[in-house]
């Protein structure tokens, strides 16, 4: 259990550090096309699902 919740935080330190240099890279964000800006939008909830997703899927197996 411990190796599950480690491999959680882990993924979500990933997830906000990833955020973070987005944003850094994004300052001048509202001049960025729409097009681009609904991809940048939806690939971060997309990953974070994943790894959420990861999570479970490992603690189902560990509970057999």
């Amino acid at each position: 259990l411990p190796l599950l919740k480690s491999h959680y935080v882990q993924c979500l330190l990933q997830y906000l550090g990833e955020y973070a240099f987005m944003k850094r890279k994004t300052r001048g964000f509202w001049k960025i096309p729409m097009q681009t800006k609904r991809y940048l939008l939806n690939k971060l909830p997309l990953k974070f699902a994943c790894a959420y997703t990861n999570t479970q899927e490992s603690s189902e197996t560990d509970t057999l």
